[in-house]
């Protein structure tokens, strides 16, 4: 939208707080350019930044295209640049998707994660000789060998359940099962 380089801007989320709410995140986008180049200005007009959110659904809805976008976690044509490096193993296009929905719709507006789930509570299984009856469902609950496992998305309330089930989200049931392991 702009033509500029990825160094020229930067972007992130910190914690602000709150008298009445606490806590909360805070996505700020900031010149890199000493003094500012003016770039987050012309993006703040109110009609510039509704032309770049509707650019960034675009972007996103690509990235679940399969014919257009095939990696399985993040690429360079999606998420990964050389600035970012050390990030790579942790970068994952659904969950920088579904970030952009709960923003602007305060919840994710597709199941990005379902083939991803099912593989992961799959591939748990074998590994750790768990059960489940149903791995493709929303939320699977996988019987450990401690107490049962409910598969959650990523941004979800993690919120145990009183009966002991715990909750994992499926980015780290993916990509850092052993961690989860742990947790039950």
């Amino acid at each position: 939208m702009l033509d500029v380089e990825v160094q020229e801007l930067d972007t992130g989320v910190r914690l602000v707080g709150s008298v009445t709410s606490g806590l909360q995140p805070e996505i700020f986008l900031a010149d890199t350019i000493e003094n500012g180049a003016g770039y987050v200005s012309y993006l703040a007009e109110p009609a510039h930044f509704d032309q770049l959110v509707r650019a960034l659904e675009e972007l996103v809805d690509s990235w679940a295209d399969s014919d257009r976008h095939s990696c399985g976690t993040s690429c360079y044509r999606c998420l990964r640049d050389p600035g970012n490096s050390p990030y790579h193993p942790l970068l994952d296009w659904r969950l920088a998707a579904d970030t952009l929905d709960v923003v602007r719709y305060g919840t994710p507006r597709v199941d990005r994660w379902a083939q991803t789930r099912r593989l992961a509570v799959e591939a748990a299984m074998r590994a750790f000789s768990w059960e489940c009856d149903d791995p493709g469902a929303d939320e699977p609950i996988l019987t450990t060998h401690r107490r049962p496992l409910r598969v959650v998305h990523p941004l979800a309330d993690h919120l145990n359940d009183p009966g002991g089930a715990v909750d994992g989200d499926v980015f780290n049931l993916n990509l850092r099962p052993g961690a989860v392991y742990l947790t039950v």
